[in-house]
Order: C-alpha cells, then structure tokens, then sequence
C-alpha cells in the first residue's frame, strides 16, 4: 500500500530541506533508472530490471543507515532481508498503483500540487520548523522559499509528481465508502446495548458412544461433494545430505583417539590437565573441563545420561554425541533450591569432522543416485547407497517454496514443470553445504479428495452434530421438566457448565465460551430477570438468563455522533482501501527471480 512510498517520505524531506537550507548540492539523481532486458522480477507482464532493483536496494540500505537509531547497528542478514523484501514490495506497489492511475484517471499538474501544499500538504512538510509559526504550519514560509529557490522548488515539485498521485489515489479509493448518522447509531446502540446473566451449557453433558456408519460417511460426502474439491498439486521425493556430516569412520578414527585419552587418564594422568592439553570445548577446557553444577535437561540426552548414571569421581567411557566424542568424570550431585538432581561433571571433548575422503565418497554417490534412480526406484536407490529417501507435502500453483528444501526457484520450477518420476541432477545449495536430489513422485490436476482420505474430517463433524442433536434433546427436556426457579438448582445436581457473562453485548466474548453470536443476541432481547429459549447453534446448546440489562445513553449519542462518524468512516475508508489492495495483489501475475540473482 501507500505505506511502501510513506516509509521513504519522511527521509526525503529532511534530505530535500537539508540540502537546500543548509546550502549543500546533491547529484546523482538523474539516471537512477536504467532498464536492461535482463530482469529480476515481473509483475503484471512489467519487468523488473536487475541494474535497477540493486540501486534502489542500494538505497534503501543507505536510508537504513543514516537513521539515527542505526547509528550503532550493524547491517546483519535479517535486517539485510527485510531491506530487500521492502525493495521488492515497493517496487511492486509501484507497478500495480500505477496501472491504477491510469484506470482512474488520477493526472495532477502544478496548480493541484500548490493546492495540495496550501490546504493539505504532506505531514513531513508540515512539521518542519522551517515552515511553522508559533507551531502551526504556515504556508507562506514555504511559499517564499519555492520562490527564492529554483532549485528547491524543482525538487519540492519531483517529490510531490512521485508521491501526491498516489495520495490522490488512496483518497479514490477511500471515497466510495459512505457512512450515515443512521449507520453510525445502530453501531452505537448494538455496541452499548449490554446485558449480564448466567448461561448453562448444555455441551459439558457426558456424551459418549458416538457411532457413525459408514453410510452415513457416505451420504455426507455425496451431499457435500464441492466441499471436497482440490486444486491440483505435486508431490515430489528427494533426499537432502550435508556433505560436511562427518561419517562413521570419522567417528572411528576420533574414537581412538579418545580411548587413547582414556587409557592414559586410568594409568594415572590427571584428568584435568588432559582436558587442558587436549579437549577441544574451547568454553571450559582451560577450567580443566570443568562443567560446574548441571540439571537434567541441561545437556544433550547422552551426555546427561550417562553424567547422572556414574558414581562420583568416576570416569565414563567414550560417549558419542552430536557435538563429538567425550570423556565424563562425575564430581558430586546435591539437589537445587526446589529439591531437583543436580550434577557437577567435567569433560574432555574431542570433536569429530567429516574428513576430505569422506566428502569426496559422498559426494561421488550422490552423482551416482540419479541413474540409480532409473534402475531401482528412489526408494531403493537411497537405502543402498546410504541415504535418506523423504516425502514432501502437496504443492500447488501458488506455492513459493519446497517443503523441506526451501525457497528455491531453481527446485520448484523443476517439479512443477517436470514429468512424473523426472529425477533432477544434483542439486547444491549456495554455501555447499547441502546437496540434493528430487523426483517428481505425484502429480494431480483439479480433483476431489477421495472419502477415504476425507473420513477422519468427516467423522468428526458428524460426531460434533450428533452430540449437538443429543444436547439439545436433553435441553428440552430439562425446560420441560423444570420450573424456570429451579433451572439453576437443577443444572448444579446434574453437574452441568455455568457460565457467567458480565456486561456483555452482540460481539463480546462470554468468559469460558467464546463468542456465540446467537447466545449473544438471545440474552439481549430477553427481559431482565427472564430466561431465553433454548439457544441451538454450531457450537453447541445453551439456555440463559438475563439478570440485568443496559440501555444506550442516546443523548450521550447525540452529544458525540460527529465525532462518531468521522471515527467510523474513518476506519470503514481504512478497512476498504486495506481489502482493495490486497485484491490487487491477489490478482496480480508475479515471476519473482531474486534468488537467481543473490537477492534472497
């Protein structure tokens, strides 16, 4: 929205008043714009050129930084990330708003800009000093300094071409919402109509034994048959390896290493003075592996099972962990503050990486799966060459990234475009770390989802109604049993839900329940001291009574209905040019390249 172009305005002010008061001279402004047919993005058939894209990333990173409150921040990768998307989003608005110009004819020209700088000028030049008096925005400050400064001026109108077309726009848009008096007093009474009483829920009644044949699975989902439509998708199997894992020889090799440790320490080297000579946990070896007092739940499952096991002051075996091998020596164990097992353990770590002949060997099968692959199946394929065979979940059109791969172009355009049981060559992702290869394994057009798969929903629902049904029966029999009096009396006998609700009006919430519009709406139109009827909705069965109700201060209306209006129209122009955007973007035709080029 109009946001992406606001975020920008407020620096550019300051750099345009900067510039022509304190008298410094900018350049460079000309020729920011350089359209190559090489291009990073398309929206709605325009292109986004790469040379372009990188100078307006390059300045919004520029802006970042010369924000004040930056002043001591460095440029990490998250922030890296949300610059670029900003860059993106904003070149993206720009696309779609100015089609929209053009299909509501929003043209402006030097009269309705001066007009605009007069009567309603941007808040950023508004709240300048420079163009105040005692505070107040005062035009003809400003008016004098576009006539003494060409220069200014020049810049003062640029700024207004590229920014008030699209503030007319918004004010378009916000235009075809009307709100009347009538409109904002049934807001008003519908939300200070208020009532407070006591609700019994019908649904905390023990209900078990639910049966649903499987004709009745069958009827529903033949009554309901378009609830059960399914835009097409793709399905893909692939395998993912980190080459830098290292391998169970990598582990041998450390592994003797350790005994090695091991055995010196049992023949008498002092274990502390071992873990200062060889441990590689940089964070305590120089403490002679000293972990200090520990918890359950502190290290990782092996580790701690084995350090709580031990006898104290004795030494465990090699244990292997994610981090590499280690050698355990139990200090003591007492109980912490709240009475909990605590450890005091040190160690000496020796870390296991995967060696240059270990890379190479996986990296060498992996070349190999793909046409292992055409001769066993991925599945087989993976189980002999050592790897893991994985699944993703359903891909569809509008689906940006691969479960369990990630946001790449590269491996999404392959399986949605690929034929079923293409395999890919391999895959390396860009630090090298991870490689992968993928099939495609199911591929669907538009279809309904079979009843097998659609039973377990199904059931539930139902189960849900039948209970519902249930609750209801027993309601009316309870009102038909029972004298209202006694409604309360009788409900705690039979160990039913109780529910108060204070204050409540059609859109509240009641304590416990939620909000159920109907059970809302039944307890305000019941006089004070009555009970509803029986109230039956999706959720559930309720019966109520109202103890006391509000009524609206209408006079109270009269007094604040302007401002009332102007609030209301005020959120409903909001709420509309919210849903006109976002159905410009749903619309919108979008080739995102960025991580072809290193923008993501």
């Amino acid at each position: 929205m109009l946001e992406h172009f606001r975020k920008k305005q407020k620096a550019v002010i300051y750099v345009i008043v900067f510039v022509f008061v304190i008298g410094m001279a900018i350049g460079g402004i000309s020729g920011l714009f350089n359209n190559k047919p090489r291009y990073v993005g398309k929206i709605d058939g325009k292109e986004i050129d790469l040379k372009e894209f990188r100078q307006n990333y390059q300045s919004e990173v520029q802006s970042w930084a010369a924000d004040e409150a930056n002043k001591d921040k460095e440029l990490d990768e998250a922030t890296e990330k949300r610059l670029m998307n900003q860059t993106w989003d904003r070149f993206m608005a720009r696309i779609l708003f100015d089609k929209q110009l053009k299909k509501y004819n929003v043209k402006i020209n030097k009269d309705i800009i001066i007009d605009r700088l007069k009567n309603d000028p941007p808040d950023d030049i508004k709240g300048l000093p420079q163009f105040q008096t005692d505070g107040v925005y005062d035009y003809n400050k400003l008016a004098a300094m576009l006539a003494e400064n060409e220069q200014f001026a020049a810049s003062i109108e640029a700024y207004m071409n590229q920014t008030l077309p699209y503030n007319i726009l918004e004010d378009k848009i916000k235009a075809e919402v009307v709100v009347t008096e009538d409109t904002v007093r049934v807001e008003y009474v519908e939300d200070n109509t208020r009532v407070s009483g006591k609700v019994i829920d019908f649904n905390s009644l023990d209900i078990k034994d639910i049966e649903i044949t499987d004709e009745e699975l069958a009827t529903y989902y033949n009554d309901n048959k378009e609830d059960f439509k399914r835009d097409p998708y793709v399905k893909a199997k692939y395998i993912r390896v980190d080459v830098s894992a290292p391998s169970a020889e990598d582990y041998g090799v450390v592994e003797a290493k350790i005994s090695d440790i091991l055995k010196q320490i049992r023949e008498g080297a002092d274990f502390a003075e071992m873990a200062k000579k060889f441990s590689q946990d940089d964070s305590n070896k120089d403490k002679g592996g000293d972990l200090g007092y520990f918890g359950r739940r502190k290290m990782v499952k092996e580790f701690e099972a084995v350090a709580f096991e031990l006898k104290q002051g004795d030494i465990s075996d090699p244990v292997k962990t994610q981090f590499g091998w280690h050698l355990i020596q139990k200090m003591g164990q007492r109980k912490d503050d709240k009475g909990k097992d605590e450890v005091w353990a040190r160690h000496i770590l020796l870390k296991v990486e995967a060696s240059p002949e270990s890379k190479d060997k996986i990296i060498e099968s992996l070349y190999e799966f793909p046409t292992l692959v055409k001769k066993l199946g991925f599945d087989t394929a993976a189980d002999t060459l050592g790897f893991e065979a994985r699944e993703t979940s359903e891909m569809r059109d509008n689906s940006t990234y691969v479960p369990g791969i990630g946001n790449k172009e590269e491996v999404l355009a392959f399986i949605k475009k690929g034929k079923k049981n293409k395999v890919s060559d391999v895959y390396v992702d860009d630090n090298d770390k991870f490689y992968y290869v993928y099939m495609v394994n199911e591929k669907k057009g538009q279809h309904y989802q079979e009843l097998e798969k659609a039973t377990g929903g199904i059931k539930n629902k139902l189960e849900r109604q039948k209970k519902i049904d249930l609750a209801f029966a027993e309601a009316q029999k309870f009102v038909k049993d029972n004298e209202p009096k006694d409604y309360l009396s009788k409900a705690k006998v039979m160990e039913l839900k109780m529910v108060d609700a204070e204050s409540i009006n059609a859109k509240a919430s009641i304590t416990g329940l939620g909000m159920i519009t109907d059970l809302n709406k039944a307890m305000l139109v019941t006089k004070a001291g009555e009970w509803t009827e029986i109230v039956k909705t999706d959720r559930g069965v309720y019966l109520a009574k109202a103890n006391v109700q509000t009524l609206p201060d209408m006079a109270k209306f009269e007094t604040e209905k302007d401002e009332l209006i102007k609030t209301t129209l005020e959120r409903e122009q909001n709420k509309r040019y919210s849903e006109w955007w976002k159905e410009l973007k749903d619309n919108a035709k979008i080739i995102d390249n960025r991580e072809a080029f290193g923008f993501k």
